[in-house]
């Protein structure tokens, strides 16, 4: 279980070389009960619209030097059954994090403390959302 935390009493059953309702049995007695994953999170709010298309300006642009270019990421992390949410700042000449936040919320607080942690690390005061 610990190598396979997914495995079920039928793979366990075949793993181990028993009955798989012996190894239900013996599962149910000690509380060992397989890891499921999570669904991909959703907002019901954008069920059935058409998805946004941004023009890639990334593609016109070339840094020549660090502190240039920047990008920025907002993406969940399914951690131990549930989601975790990561922002990220990362100088695209260099590939240097910059900045992170992470957050067991997705709320506009979280939002807020991504454009923190961008405003700190950039010295020119600019920002390009792509």
């Amino acid at each position: 279980m610990l190598k396979h935390p997914a495995y079920g009493s039928p793979r366990v059953g075949i793993a181990l070389k028993i009955n798989e309702k012996r190894a239900a049995r013996v599962m149910r007695k000690y509380g060992l009960r397989p890891a499921r994953h999570a669904k991909t999170p959703y907002k019901p709010a954008d069920q059935g619209r058409e998805s946004l298309d941004y023009p890639c300006i990334f593609s016109q642009l070339s840094p020549a030097a660090p502190d240039v270019v920047w990008a920025s990421d907002f993406t969940f992390i399914c951690y131990r059954c549930a989601f975790v949410y990561l922002c990220t700042v990362i100088d695209v000449f260099t590939g240097e994090v910059l900045g992170f936040n992470i957050s067991r919320t997705c709320t506009a607080s979280a939002g807020n403390e991504h454009q923190r942690i961008f405003i700190t690390y950039n010295p020119h005061g600019h920002s390009v959302n792509v």
